[in-house]
C-alpha cells in the first residue's frame, strides 16, 4: 500500500515499519513486520523507485513573491474563513522556518502580536522529547520577529484576521484548527499549499513541485536574501 501511494521512499520506510510492530506487541501480538519476505518487498519497493525516479517532479523552494501573494490573498475581503486559514497557515510555516509539523500545530497560546513584534513560542524542537512541551516557559524559546521586517506585519494582520474568523478556543488549543477539529498534520499543511496554489494559478517551473518542504526552504532562502539572521 505504501508502495503504491508513492509518498514515502523505502529508504524511509523503517518508521512506519517500526510503529506495526509496536503497536502488535502492545497488544501482546508477534510483530508481523520483520523477517525475509519484508526485506525482499523493501528491496523491490526500492528497485521500483529507482527506475521511476527520473521521472518525479523536483520539489523546489516556494519563493517569497509567490508566498506574498498568498498573504494578499489571504487578507483579501473576497477569502472566506477556509481560504484564510488556509493562507494563515501556509504563511506561518513559511516565515517561521520550523519544521511544516510543528507550525501547523501550533497551540494559539504561542503566537501572539503586540505593538511591535509578532512572536512565537517554539515548544519542542526535533531531536527533543515531545513532552516537554508542557514544562515552564523558562524552558521554552520564544522568537519575535519585527513588524517592520519585510512582510512581517502582513502576515501578523493575516493571522488576526484568521482568529478573528475562527473564534475564540482554548490557549491550548491548535490555532489552525476551527473549534472541535482535530490539529492539522504536515500533509494537510501540504494539502492547503496546492489548493492554495492552484486557487491563485500559481505553478512550479516545469519539471519542479511546490510541497510542504518548500515553505521551510522558501522561508529561508527568503530571509537570507533580506539579511535575516538564520539562527
Amino acid at each position: 500500500w505504501l508502495a503504491d501511494e508513492g509518498h514515502v521512499k523505502a529508504s524511509s520506510l523503517q518508521q512506519y515499519l517500526s510503529a506495526i510492530n509496536r503497536v502488535h506487541r502492545d497488544f501482546g501480538e508477534e510483530a508481523p513486520a520483520l523477517g525475509h519476505h519484508v526485506a525482499v518487498q523493501r528491496q523491490g519497493m526500492g528497485a521500483l523507485q529507482i527506475d521511476l525516479e527520473d521521472n518525479h517532479d523536483v520539489r523546489v523552494y516556494l519563493p517569497s513573491e509567490v508566498a506574498d501573494r498568498i498573504v494578499r490573498r489571504g487578507l483579501s475581503p473576497a477569502a472566506r474563513a477556509h481560504e484564510v486559514r488556509r493562507c494563515a497557515a501556509v504563511a506561518f510555516a513559511f516565515i517561521t522556518l520550523q519544521r511544516v509539523s510543528t507550525s501547523a500545530q501550533v497551540e494559539d497560546r504561542d503566537i501572539g502580536v503586540d505593538d511591535s513584534h509578532l512572536w512565537f513560542r517554539v515548544r519542542f524542537e526535533k531531536g527533543r522529547d515531545r513532552r516537554t512541551r508542557d514544562v515552564a516557559d523558562s524552558r521554552m524559546r520564544v522568537v519575535r520577529m519585527p513588524l517592520s521586517a519585510p512582510g512581517v506585519a502582513r502576515v501578523a494582520a493575516l493571522l488576526t484576521r484568521w482568529r478573528s474568523l475562527r473564534g475564540a478556543v482554548p490557549p491550548s488549543a491548535a490555532c489552525f484548527a476551527f473549534p472541535g477539529e482535530r490539529p492539522p498534520t504536515e500533509a494537510a499543511v501540504g494539502t492547503w499549499l496546492s489548493t492554495q496554489l492552484q486557487k491563485m494559478q500559481e505553478s512550479a517551473p516545469p519539471g519542479f513541485s511546490y510541497s510542504f518542504h518548500s515553505l521551510r526552504k522558501g522561508g529561508a532562502t527568503g530571509a537570507y536574501s533580506v539579511g535575516a539572521p538564520l539562527q
